[in-house]
């Protein structure tokens, strides 16, 4: 619908966070825990690269000192989803800017 259309970049086996900052067609970054944990000296050294982060296994957020949590806190982006099939938690003690 309308003229704009969004193109997202999907981190896995095959396409790198590397490669999303050397291209400029997708703005839209999806990627899992494992590999924000993975990859997060190149993700926070380029963070002006892009504008959306869009987390997988959100279930993860439960626990507040996991280093999964932890890293994502310390990104500054202005825009995030986190996606997940469980409940996080009946009360988000969590304190975090997602």
């Amino acid at each position: 619908v309308g003229s704009q259309r969004i193109s997202v970049y999907v981190v896995d086996q095959r396409h790198t966070a590397g490669d999303f900052f050397k291209q400029n067609l997708s703005k839209v970054l999806i990627i899992s825990y494992d590999m924000v944990i993975r990859n997060y000296e190149l993700l926070s050294a380029n963070i002006g690269g892009f504008g959306l982060l869009i987390c997988d296994e959100g279930h993860r957020l439960k626990n507040s000192g996991s280093k999964a949590t932890s890293l994502l806190s310390s990104l500054p982006i202005c825009r995030r989803i986190i996606l997940s099939g469980t409940p996080l938690q009946n009360d988000l003690q969590v304190k975090l800017s997602l």
